[in-house]
């Protein structure tokens, strides 16, 4: 699994060993 966080918006991408991506709004 990874992470990454956008540097001016609220969001982080995460990937998992499943082939899925998903985006969260931390806001």
């Amino acid at each position: 699994m990874c992470a990454q966080s956008h540097s001016t918006d609220d969001l982080v991408v995460s990937a998992s060993l499943d082939q899925t991506a998903r985006v969260w709004d931390i806001s």
